[in-house]
């Protein structure tokens, strides 16, 4: 999850399980996947899961 200066928005990190893609969007995390409201922008799945995107950026 990160703040977005932007346009003020708290987005989040999620990962598509059917494609591995990784994906951002501005929908309230938990409502969103309570009432499957995300969507794998590749695939088109409903079957993600939020990432924690630290895992992903290597720090030095």
């Amino acid at each position: 999850m990160f703040y977005n200066e932007f346009d003020k928005t708290v987005d989040y990190f999620y990962k598509c399980n059917t494609c591995g893609k990784l994906f951002i969007s501005d929908n309230n995390g938990i409502l969103a996947r309570l009432f499957k409201k995300v969507k794998c922008p590749n695939c088109g799945s409903r079957d993600v899961r939020l990432t924690n995107i630290d895992r992903f950026i290597k720090k030095d």
